[in-house]
């Protein structure tokens, strides 16, 4: 597998991380198998929103609607990039104090808000011809990680820092946008 693929799926759940650190820095307490619940969560919708994202472009590729392209990729790259941009733009300071009322059912609703953007990736991917099962695989171990160590380091460290962890995603998806236009 690429090593620029495997890096914008991790970028991909750099959102999903940031949101997964400002609420391990609210929980009471944090156990191993209640942050595995979490993250095996957010690995699953990502997975699937990733999967669907890319049977989308192959159902839209099959119709013959659009001539598949690079440019094509590298739009949604750009659109990605200036998504996460204008989030950090907006995105005010979190505070942190103590939520009881965090459950499995608001980590699914947040697996689904912040995994929007996996979709639209799994187009551009799709659209890239990329291995739909191998791709899915690496995501669902990359968010899972990911999604663990950041209730983890919200819990013990807090929630510093998330404004830069997305601005440096938007950049990596604009490096990415490069890659596809100009490939080496």
């Amino acid at each position: 597998m690429k090593l620029t693929l495997i890096v914008l799926l991790a970028v991909s759940c750099l959102d999903s991380f940031v949101v997964m650190m400002e609420r391990g820095s609210s929980m009471r307490e944090m156990k191993l198998a209640k942050g595995g619940c979490h993250a095996f969560i957010f690995a699953s919708v990502n997975t699937l929103m990733l999967w669907f994202g890319m049977l989308l472009s192959h159902i839209v590729e099959s119709m013959h609607m659009i001539q598949v392209d690079r440019l094509l990729s590298a739009v949604i790259f750009v659109g990605l990039a200036t998504f996460l941009l204008m989030k950090v733009i907006s995105r005010k300071h979190y505070e942190e104090h103590l939520d009881l009322a965090f459950s499995y059912r608001k980590s699914l609703q947040q697996a689904v808000f912040t995994g929007i953007d996996t979709i639209v990736l799994g187009i551009a991917l799709g659209l890239m011809q990329e291995n739909i099962v191998a791709t899915c695989a690496v995501l669902f171990v990359l968010t899972f990680i990911a999604i663990h160590a950041a209730l983890w380091i919200g819990y013990y460290l807090g929630a510093a820092y998330q404004r830069g962890m997305i601005f440096v995603s938007s950049l990596v998806y604009y490096a990415a946008t490069l890659w596809i236009l100009f490939p080496l």
